[in-house]
């Protein structure tokens, strides 16, 4: 990749963390443990390794108590979040967990008027109703059985959509690797004093064993902290706009390896696959309608 120019190698590293990231569907899939002990296991692996980077890259930890109780309600709302993802995999299975995920871009044209006071696009809400319609087909398109995972999943679109917006009112200058640490330890905070409690209603398995080690290094290392550099790397060369439309391919990834590796094509109907395609359609094709909206009103004026 040295022969690569900048830009290029930027754009090839961030389809990486992004395959990485959609990668991490199929290992709450392959792991054996409940989606309790794989979240919990993802942040305390996920914080010792920031820790450690945070320590290499000799970051300035210093901040003020008011951004350590935001930072750290952020990480509570990352631990729901991925909580309910990896409940999503559970009770439906990866490709209904992804696509109910990809809803978070429009969930986020929703929060961001109400929480950052900005103008309610009529694009947004025209893809919004395209959404919701393709989401029916979605819903028709599995088992009853599933139902319950689907409703996990789009509660961690809005979750993951919250978060979003939320980090993009309270991160100014800070710097994204602190800030993402100080979250990380918050979360593993939080779901350690739940960890008994759940322990103790459930009885179930806390210690992993054989490969679910292996997937749960990857999950914490590859797929979160891994991932979070590569992506911080190329905004130094490529915009926030040319990033934000690679990370919408995650879902279309994600979904890829589920059938591939899972063979989750075998539980899901053919409504799901054209409700699915529509949804990603919208996604893909929002920043693109939105950024020509604002030239064309830029002109008008």
């Amino acid at each position: 990749m040295s022969q690569l120019s900048p830009i290029t190698r930027s754009y090839v590293e961030l389809h990486i963390a992004v395959i990485f990231w959609g990668f991490s569907a199929i290992l709450g899939d392959l792991i054996e443990l409940s989606w309790f002990m794989i979240t919990w296991w993802r942040v305390v692996l996920a914080s010792g390794s920031l820790i450690i980077l945070c320590r290499l890259f000799q970051a300035d930890l210093t901040m003020t108590k008011t951004q350590l109780m935001q930072y750290a309600g952020i990480g509570m709302i990352v631990a729901v979040h991925w909580l309910t993802f990896f409940g999503s995999i559970q009770y439906a299975n990866a490709s209904v967990a992804l696509i109910t995920y990809a809803t978070a871009a429009f969930m986020i044209s929703i929060l961001e008027p109400l929480i950052l006071r900005t103008q309610i696009s009529k694009i947004e809400v025209c893809l919004g109703v395209v959404i919701i319609l393709a989401m029916a087909m979605v819903v028709q398109g599995i088992d009853l059985s599933m139902r319950l995972g689907l409703i996990l999943g789009l509660i961690s679109a809005f979750l993951s959509a919250l978060f979003g917006v939320v980090n993009k009112k309270l991160v100014t200058n800070g710097d994204p690797l602190v800030i993402t640490t100080v979250e990380m330890i918050a979360a593993a905070l939080f779901l350690s004093l739940l960890l008994p409690i759940w322990l103790g209603q459930t009885q179930d398995q806390f210690l992993p064993v054989g490969l679910d080690w292996v997937y749960l290094s990857v999950l914490a290392f590859g797929c979160t902290s891994f991932a979070f550099l590569i992506s911080i790397r190329t905004l130094q060369h490529i915009s926030a706009f040319a990033q934000s439309v690679v990370m919408n391919l995650e879902p279309i990834y994600g979904i890829i390896l589920a059938i591939i590796i899972l063979g989750d094509n075998k539980d899901l109907t053919f409504g799901f696959y054209v409700g699915a395609l529509i949804i990603m359609c919208s996604v893909l094709g929002y920043p693109y309608l939105k950024r020509k909206l604002i030239r064309t009103s830029e002109i008008s004026h």
